[in-house]
């Protein structure tokens, strides 16, 4: 009887789609914007978002260990270097420094990044990654409104029809 009383009163569940479309979810209640995120980089140094000011961000979330990941990663350096004066990428890492490293020494990659760690529940609330996936990618416009939220393996191609529209 508990368990019917939870599940059909109480609980409700939330349902994230891998589609590329924008979400239609409500954004979530958190206490904290833009401006309050400051994560460190891969030698411990603190950073805030708000220091990178290109017109279109693109925040990724990955760890070293999901394939997915790893496999989107070259689509992300090349988006890079597609538009340098446009478009900022910020690699958020739910993993630790070192094996972030190591792994960088071994795939270069030409955007900063951001090591996540005990802050992680709020970021992914935040950001509006409600089932703490990875990937997940969102990207956010010059006022720095989340306008396109994306859960799973991303394409370049996927990026540029979001980021064209923004530019």
């Amino acid at each position: 009887a508990g368990f019917l009383l939870f599940r059909y009163t109480l609980y409700q569940p939330q349902f994230v789609s891998a589609s590329p479309a924008r979400t239609t979810q409500t954004e979530p209640s958190i206490d904290i914007d833009y401006g309050d995120i400051v994560l460190n980089n891969l030698q411990g140094q603190p950073q805030a978002l708000t220091q990178w000011q290109a017109p279109v961000m693109v925040i990724n979330f990955w760890a070293p260990w999901c394939a997915p990941c790893r496999r989107e990663i070259p689509a992300l350096v090349d988006l890079q270097n597609s538009y340098p004066e446009s478009v900022q990428l910020l690699g958020l890492s739910f993993d630790s420094a070192e094996n972030v490293i190591d792994f960088k020494n071994d795939n270069p990659i030409n955007y900063p990044l951001l090591i996540v760690r005990h802050e992680s529940t709020l970021i992914n609330q935040f950001f509006g990654n409600n089932s703490s996936g990875l990937p997940f990618t969102a990207i956010l416009n010059r006022d720095r409104e989340i306008v396109f939220r994306h859960a799973g393996e991303i394409t370049k191609t996927q990026l540029e029809r979001q980021i064209k529209a923004l530019l």
